[in-house]
């Protein structure tokens, strides 16, 4: 999976169509607490990746948030 093809599955978990990796984090009202539980959730059955919690609160964009699941 690519980016872009990140950023559309992403905008799905956080019900904001239409995402580009450049998108910021804070800019999405789908970006709450479940919201991120989701993202996590995902991030496991697609990656195999556990996120670190912190780690993930660091991300500012959907590109930040896919270089921690893609290992990128």
């Amino acid at each position: 999976m690519d980016v872009n093809e990140f950023a559309v599955k992403f905008g799905a978990i956080v019900s904001e169509p239409g995402l580009s990796p450049e998108t910021e984090l804070s800019a999405l009202d789908g970006w709450d607490s479940l919201g991120q539980v989701t993202f996590i959730a995902f991030a496991r059955r697609q990656f195999g990746q556990v996120l670190n919690v912190e780690k993930m609160k660091s991300a500012k964009t959907v590109s930040d948030l896919y270089n921690l699941v893609s290992g990128g």
